[in-house]
Parts: C-alpha cells; structure tokens; sequence
C-alpha cells in the first residue's frame, strides 16, 4: 500500500498528563513536537532536540531515544514475549568518552 504523506511530519502539541496538578512550577504544560510515519520508522522530535525513534527489528519493537546531551541512543527492546530489555551500551560509552579530560 502506498501512502503520499510517508515521511513528512505532522505537528503536535503534547500535553502534560498532569498540568493540572503534581508538576514542577517550572515545567511546561505541553510541548511541541514533529511526529514522522516511514515506512520503516516512527520518529518524534520535540523543538528542544529530544527524539524518540520506533522500528521493528527481527520481530523486536526497539525504541530509540535521544537528548541534546549525548549523541548515542538509549535504547529499549521489546519482545513479543521475554523481557523487555534496556540498551545503554553506546548511550554509556559517549557519556564517559564526552566527560573525559581532553589531552
């Protein structure tokens, strides 16, 4: 099947589930994001650099997240049955190769 808005993104407001109540006074009541559909992905990105990216890998729902702090994934699996797993190997590396003294 062949869908024309495949890889354009779509723009939503996302409020927070506890605006009313129970949230830092600091903290925004919604956020603006891009919400992208591919035909091998689902990607979010917010307007501050945080991004979420969904696919499907040898059966496995794996979901990969990303901030302005660091340029590698956190990443988690989910398996149709088992457990679900949690990646934070390269996510880990970057962190300690960006806090290491520079020579």
């Amino acid at each position: 099947m062949k869908r024309d808005n495949i890889g354009s993104a779509v723009k939503l407001n996302l409020q927070d589930n506890k605006a009313n109540g129970g949230t830092a006074k600091d903290a925004p009541n919604s956020l603006d994001l891009d919400l992208v559909i591919k035909d091998d992905a689902i990607e979010v990105h917010t307007e501050d650099g945080r991004s979420v990216w969904i696919e499907l890998q040898n059966g496995t729902v794996r979901v990969h997240s990303y901030n302005q702090s660091n340029d590698a994934p956190l990443n988690l699996e989910i398996p149709l049955e088992g457990e679900i797993q949690i990646d934070r190997h390269d996510y880990d590396i970057h962190a300690e190769l960006a806090a290491a003294p520079k020579l």
